[in-house]
């Protein structure tokens, strides 16, 4: 992995807040500025964990969440292309 990449691999397996923080980190941001963009159950456990905002992506996994609308999100994205909504 490239440095500055936090991948699946990197740290403890979710929902643990680890691989939150480290990406925190590496940004050299406070976990509260960051915005996690998820698409399964465990994505939605580990980010309040962290202290992150949490974005459900209506594309992807969603293996044991099913539904993105369900995952308690801070807001659910549909394409890609709207999370630039987000700061606007």
């Amino acid at each position: 992995m490239p440095p500055g990449v936090v991948s699946g691999d990197d740290r403890a397996v979710k929902p643990t807040r680890r691989r939150s923080l480290l990406a925190a980190s590496l940004l050299k941001l406070p976990p509260q500025n960051c915005i996690y963009i998820g698409d399964d159950l465990r994505d939605a456990q580990a980010c309040p964990r962290a202290g992150m905002h949490f974005v459900a992506a209506g594309w992807g996994y969603h293996g044991e969440g099913g539904d993105p609308k369900r995952l308690d999100a801070d807001a659910v994205v549909r394409p890609p292309r709207e999370v630039i909504d987000l700061f606007s």
